[in-house]
């Protein structure tokens, strides 16, 4: 159940996306070396997982070795084109 109280033990400058981003960069100083090292290893495997799932589907992907787009073998469309007005 909602209570009011509860609303009032609430940081609102926290929920903006400047502090947001305040509270990230405080829980990254928080960490050691170890971890920060760590944590960046985890980043980059997930995103070389990400890469090589799109690359294996034959989307397109950036390379990450040149930066380029590579379009990819087969075209996704997102959405259907729109269709025409009906004549008045």
């Amino acid at each position: 159940m909602n209570d009011d109280s509860n609303l009032e033990n609430i940081d609102w400058s926290k929920t903006t996306f400047e502090g947001a981003e305040r509270e990230n960069l405080r829980g990254w100083r928080k960490l050691t070396f170890d971890q920060k090292l760590r944590a960046n290893e985890d980043m980059n495997d997930l995103a070389n997982e990400f890469f090589a799932r799109r690359k294996a589907k034959g989307l397109p992907y950036i390379d990450p070795d040149t930066g380029e787009l590579v379009p990819g073998k087969k075209t996704v469309q997102v959405a259907e084109p729109p269709k025409p007005y009906p004549e008045i």
